[in-house]
């Protein structure tokens, strides 16, 4: 591009520094901060037949970016003073790529609109005779000021990252890596429950030693399953759970997840009676805390002896069973359950008030079904596992 004959060595290389910082930026922006919402935007836009990879989707966009910068420099003819104007167009097309997904954000929409009219009132004023070119610092300023703006309209939504890293890596098989995206934070949502109990099916255990050590959501067993309308939502195809579970996807849950997973383990019961729909099955009872159906389930798929190990769930599950129903007595061998429990309600009567029991018994009981059953549903603060441990 030639340069005018007014501008000087300095400011050429100032133009270089920023566009280089620029395009530095707008590269980490989509590689690192917004590849999740850039990927849910393809998927959404391509009606899931087109995938984004991370490298390559980053360069093309900056290029793109940068591409628009220089149009705009050379198209608009913007005063010196104001190069850094050039940059906006490109800043704002960054923002609405990945500010509005998965769903719609006004306070984005506010900003971005902030910043186009204040950019116009700048260009459009008209400068005094004796007005100096901005000294570099407050050129700078604005450079970091635009950059700003752009962390603070895109996506910032944890958990749609979590969301899309997981689907990926389900959908390459790579489900102990699935259960490792997110595992320090206690965000969750009722897709990524869902994504990970099907992760969790794939490993030794299963959902009955797994499913509550993780973040679960306050839907019962609604957040076991992935609904055909949340195609549009994940990278993870929910017919791929379905058809693990040797089932068919439902249209709606309108009549409630227990009759629908009861149709689907009688139906496929007689075909693989220890195939993950009885672990499904179970589980979703103890999502309902529905402990009576619980008790009358479990003997039909385990076999329940002093002699016998049960997952981990299911074994603190029985503890509470045996407690509420002293007539049917249900046993495992499962060492310390009961003294763990004993401990975990004693020091639930030495913490007051209720706000302060659920958060501190989350430290050394959250990963029991016996916290979920009590207080279920999430936490009062959300943050990091080493915000809690």
């Amino acid at each position: 591009m030639r340069r005018p004959k007014s501008q000087t060595i300095e400011e050429q290389r100032f133009h270089v520094a920023i566009r280089g910082l620029f395009a530095l930026f707008f590269f980490l922006y989509f590689y690192r901060s917004q590849d999740a919402a850039v990927a849910l935007a393809q998927h959404q836009l391509s009606l899931g037949q087109t995938s984004y990879h991370p490298l390559v989707g980053a360069v093309v966009l900056t290029a793109l970016l940068m591409g628009l910068q220089a149009l705009v420099l050379r198209v608009a003819k913007i005063a010196e003073r104001l190069y850094i104007l050039t940059f906006v167009p490109s800043a704002v097309c960054a923002v609405l790529l990945t500010a509005f997904v998965p769903y719609y954000r006004p306070s984005a929409l506010v900003l971005t609109l902030v910043v186009l009219i204040v950019s116009a009132v700048i260009i459009c004023r008209r400068p005094q005779r004796t007005e100096r070119k901005p000294m570099l610092s407050v050129r700078l300023l604005h450079c970091l000021m635009l950059i700003a703006y752009m962390g603070f309209a895109g996506n910032t939504n944890d958990v749609l990252n979590y969301e899309v890293r997981t689907s990926r890596l389900l959908s390459d098989c790579n489900y102990e890596q699935a259960l490792e995206v997110g595992k320090k934070s206690l965000s969750s949502s009722e897709r990524l429950v869902a994504m990970r109990a099907y992760a969790m099916s794939h490993l030794p255990g299963g959902l009955g030693e797994q499913l509550f050590t993780r973040p679960l959501e306050s839907g019962g067993s609604r957040q076991l399953f992935l609904l055909p309308a949340d195609t549009s939502s994940v990278l993870f195809p929910p017919d791929s759970l379905y058809s693990f579970l040797s089932g068919e996807p439902a249209d709606s849950l309108e009549l409630g997840f227990t009759a629908y997973s009861r149709d689907v383990f009688k139906r496929f019961a007689q075909v693989n009676p220890a195939g993950p729909s009885r672990d499904y099955w179970l589980c979703a009872l103890l999502l309902d805390k529905d402990l009576q159906a619980f008790a009358q389930e479990l003997p039909k798929y385990y076999e329940v002896a002093d002699s016998l190990i049960l997952p981990k769930a299911y074994a603190e599950a029985l503890v509470l069973v045996n407690r509420q129903q002293t007539d049917t007595l249900l046993h495992c061998a499962n060492p310390n359950v009961l003294e763990n429990y004993l401990d975990f309600k004693d020091k639930e009567r030495k913490i007051s008030p209720s706000a302060a029991r659920r958060n501190l018994l989350y430290k050394e009981y959250g990963n029991t079904y016996w916290w979920y059953y009590f207080y279920g549903g999430e936490l009062k603060e959300k943050g990091n596992w080493t915000n809690v441990f």
